[in-house]
């Protein structure tokens, strides 16, 4: 609709060699967030509050060194990527364009993807699960509403700006939330052993 028959190919082509470099930086961070969930789950569970607030800091430090690389990666060498799909030019410099372009908020994703899979680990599924949905429903709706009011090669920064804003959202939330649950854990805890004895 807004590309026309001049670009709309162009960008789609393009869109799709973008999301592929996407997933070289989001699948990692899945996996390390993920991965990590029984860590502090574990000492959820034993009521180890410091050791869930380290694991936490570790696992956030991880995530942040890694999207760091991969920005500065993103900065200089994305044509290597983009090679790998196609030599056309056209599609060439566009792709280029797009992936520096989606990939500006992606340190602030660490945040998003840490502090969600966290709260994951600590039962907090039903925060986590409206933190992850609404980020996918922003992009989405600003993937809709930027063409809109622009042009179609803007759709390109629907990505980072909902990273940013959904990143800023979810540590608010999360710095809400973990300290007063971890501390409702600990008192359930002293609870049942003092019941106990």
């Amino acid at each position: 609709k807004y590309g026309g028959s001049a670009q709309g190919d162009l960008l789609i082509s393009c869109a799709t060699i973008v999301q592929s470099y996407m997933m070289l930086i989001t699948g990692p961070m899945i996996g390390i967030t993920g991965g990590t969930q029984t860590i502090i789950s574990y000492n959820y569970g034993a009521a180890n509050s410091e050791r869930v607030k380290q694991a936490e800091r570790l696992i956030l430090a991880l995530c942040l060194v890694f999207t760091s690389c991969m920005f500065l990666v993103s900065r200089f060498f994305p044509v290597y990527f983009v090679q790998i799909f196609t030599r056309d030019q056209a599609h060439v410099n566009l792709a280029i364009w797009g992936i520096k372009t989606f990939t500006l908020g992606i340190i602030p994703l660490s945040l998003q993807y840490v502090f969600v899979d966290g709260l994951t680990a600590l039962g907090r599924t039903k925060t986590a699960l409206a933190l992850s949905i609404f980020r996918k429903s922003s992009y989405v709706a600003f993937t809709i509403l930027i063409p809109a009011l622009f042009s179609a090669k803007h759709a390109f920064y629907a990505e980072p700006i909902s990273d940013i804003m959904c990143a800023c959202i979810t540590s608010i939330v999360f710095v809400l939330v973990f300290s007063k649950h971890l501390k409702a854990r600990e008192y359930a805890a002293n609870t049942i052993i003092a019941t106990s004895e």
